[in-house]
């Protein structure tokens, strides 16, 4: 595949990357450090070099992928396009074993690009508290966040042939195996904590109760949660919280009660797009050929990199959807 002539095109371009030509070259601006670092010290079967490589070897180009931005490019494919790696092998003129690889190699780069971005999802309660107060200080003050979003999703994996694991993977709301990620976004769908990657079997609210036990610091003063009814008894401290009714057995919601949960869908509609946006990449949503949690877990944490770069480039417009979060939630505030 000809690199130059796919970027000139700029449809193409996002259809066989999933970001526009401008958005790749801000990650290539982080991406291209990261690569020299990495292939100065280490080669292509990540085996660490007895001696660095001199300036005039990294300036060399590589058997395959030769450039800096095709090496870049073809990582960016393989996690968009999601296709064999027979069949990627005979788009960049390269057998399977060498597309095993590079994707190998290339996927930490990647997400250390990401990292260095500042487009990476927190994974546990400390990292989201350092990096939700640095994003929140740079801010003007009109646009800081003053509301969060909870919500799940999940991925379909093959079925495992032991009959015991089975059970630990089988959704029953998906009716499938399954594994699934907790997610919370703000009104911009900018994702700020991603989930471990949980069997299908566990239940959503047991998940983020070993995740974030609580939202106690005062980086989170003052702001609201969205959740939805699977987190009914889910009650952290440090926020004010926003679930939909449920109505029980023998005892109906009422008139104003369905008009709230309404209401309450019409806010929690960006956490919906924003998991939308991570599915653009195909690995994000077909079924995992050959199961392996950390690969799946890396799959997950490219697709929310790349979809916060889309938030934060400004190619599509947010505000229009923000500002209409933002005045339904000044409604409780009166």
């Amino acid at each position: 595949m000809d690199f130059e002539k796919t970027y000139q095109n700029e449809q193409r371009f996002l259809t066989i990357t999933g970001i526009y030509p401008s958005e790749f070259d801000v990650l290539f601006k982080a991406f291209e450090p990261r690569w020299t670092q990495t292939h100065k010290h280490y080669d292509s079967r990540g085996r660490r070099r007895r001696k660095p490589l001199t300036s005039r070897q990294l300036n060399a180009p590589t058997k395959t992928l030769p450039t800096n931005r095709s090496k870049l490019f073809f990582v960016l494919y393989l996690y968009k396009v999601n296709p064999l790696q027979e069949v990627a092998g005979a788009t960049f003129d390269m057998d399977q074993g060498q597309v095993s690889r590079w994707k190998t190699v290339l996927t930490p780069i990647l997400l250390k690009a990401l990292e260095d971005l500042g487009l990476q999802a927190a994974r546990n309660t400390e990292e989201l508290i350092r990096l939700f107060r640095s994003r929140q200080s740079k801010k003007a003050k009109g646009k800081k966040t003053e509301s969060l979003h909870l919500d799940v999703s999940e991925r379909p994996i093959q079925r495992n042939k032991d009959y015991k694991a089975q059970k630990h993977d089988y959704s029953k709301k998906q009716a499938g195996h399954t594994i699934k990620n907790s997610f919370i976004c703000d009104k911009h769908q900018f994702i700020h904590f991603l989930g471990f990657t949980w069997r299908g079997a566990i239940h959503d609210k047991a998940m983020i109760e070993a995740e974030i036990t609580s939202f106690e610091n005062r980086a989170f003063e003052g702001l609201w949660l969205s959740k939805d009814a699977g987190y009914q008894s889910y009650q952290p401290k440090g926020v004010h919280l926003l679930e939909p009714f449920k109505a029980s057995r023998g005892n109906p919601i009422t008139e104003f009660q369905k008009e709230f949960n309404s209401w309450l869908s019409s806010i929690r509609v960006v956490v919906e797009h924003a998991i939308g946006g991570i599915k653009r990449l195909r690995s994000a949503f077909e079924k995992i050929r050959k199961f392996r949690t950390h690969r799946a877990d890396q799959i997950i944490q490219v697709a929310v990199g790349l979809h916060n770069l889309r938030v934060t480039a400004g190619r599509a417009s947010y505000a229009q959807r923000s500002s209409c979060v933002r005045a339904k939630l000044s409604i409780l505030s009166t």
